[in-house]
C-alpha cells in the first residue's frame, strides 16, 4: 500500500517542506505574528498570479515556504530578507533555483546565510515522506519524526539566536499589567478563558527563562526546543494560536484578548 512505503523527500513534495519549515518557524514566534488574519470586513490583496500546473492550495504553500526561508535566514536584527524561486523542467523533475537577498550585504546573513540554508535542508532530506491524508487534511507531524523535527528546529534558533531573543524579551515589562488585568477581569472572558490565557503567560516566563539561561552559549539545548514543541502544541489546541495557517478568520484567544486590550484595558495605562 503506498501509505506503508518511506519515500525520500524531494522537489516533488515542496509542500512538505512548507509545512515541517513552518512548524519550526512558528516556534520563533512565541509573542504572535503581527496580522495573524485579515479583519473579516477586509479583503486580502489578488493572489500572485498562479504558477503553472500547480494547484492554488500547493501554489498557497510554496509561497508559505519561500517566507518561511527568508524569515530563517536573517540572522542579526536590523536586516531583512527577501525570497524567490526559479523553476524549470529537467527531464521531467523540477529543477528549482532560489534566491534570496537582504537590505545589506555587509552583515553576517549574506556570510552565513547558503551555509546555514544548505544544512536544513540536507537535514530535511533525511525525513521519510509521509503522504497527506486522503480527506485532504492537514499534515501532522507525526510522533516518530520529533528528533529529526528538534534537530533542525534547534539549528534554525541557534542560528537566529539573537532575533528569537529579541522577540521574547521585547515586552517583558507589560507581561505584570496584562496578567493583573486577566486576572481582575470577571465580564469579558469565561473562567476557562481566564484560565488558558494565564497558563499562557507562565509558559511566555517558561521561555524567556529559557532564553535568559541560554544567552551565554546563544544555543537552546535539545530539552528547551523540546519544551517549545510542547508549548506551542499547547497553545494550538487550546485557540491561543490558529492550528493552519491557511484557515480561514476564525479568531483566536489572544485575538480576543488583543480587542479588549486595545478596547479597553491599555487606555488606562
Amino acid at each position: 500500500m503506498p501509505g506503508k512505503q518511506s519515500i525520500s523527500i524531494d522537489a516533488k513534495d515542496p509542500e512538505y517542506y512548507a509545512e515541517l519549515l513552518k512548524n519550526a518557524e512558528l516556534l520563533k514566534k512565541p509573542s504572535r505574528l503581527d496580522n495573524w488574519r485579515i479583519p473579516s470586513n477586509e479583503r486580502p490583496c489578488p493572489d500572485i498570479p498562479g504558477i503553472q500546473d500547480v494547484d492554488s492550495p500547493l501554489a498557497r504553500r510554496l509561497q508559505t515556504l519561500l517566507d518561511v526561508l527568508a524569515d530563517i535566514s536573517l540572522c542579526q536584527r536590523g536586516n531583512v530578507s527577501a525570497t524567490m524561486a526559479s523553476l524549470k523542467d529537467d527531464n521531467g523533475t523540477p529543477e528549482t533555483r532560489l534566491y534570496v537577498v537582504f537590505n545589506h550585504n555587509d552583515g553576517e546573513a549574506t556570510r552565513h546565510c547558503p551555509q546555514h540554508l544548505e544544512t536544513i535542508f540536507k537535514m530535511l532530506r533525511k525525513v521519510p515522506y509521509i503522504p497527506p491524508a486522503m480527506d485532504g487534511s492537514p499534515k501532522l507531524i507525526a510522533s516518530s519524526l520529533e528528533n529529526d523535527f528538534v534537530e533542525f528546529c534547534g539549528a534554525i534558533h541557534h542560528y537566529s539566536f539573537d532575533i528569537f531573543a529579541h522577540r521574547v524579551t521585547k515586552h517583558e515589562k507589560q507581561r505584570s499589567d496584562i496578567r493583573g488585568y486577566i486576572e481582575q477581569d470577571r465580564t469579558y472572558f469565561s473562567a476557562q478563558e481566564r484560565s488558558t490565557l494565564m497558563m499562557f503567560l507562565q509558559h511566555v516566563d517558561a521561555i524567556i527563562k529559557a532564553v535568559a539561561n541560554a544567552k551565554a552559549k546563544k544555543q537552546l539545548p535539545a530539552i528547551r526546543i523540546q519544551m517549545l514543541l510542547s508549548i506551542y502544541a499547547y497553545w494550538t489546541k487550546h485557540n491561543l494560536l490558529p492550528k493552519d495557517m491557511f484557515a480561514a478568520n476564525h479568531l483566536t484567544l489572544l485575538d480576543k484578548a488583543d480587542v479588549w486590550l486595545a478596547a479597553g484595558a491599555w487606555s488606562d495605562t
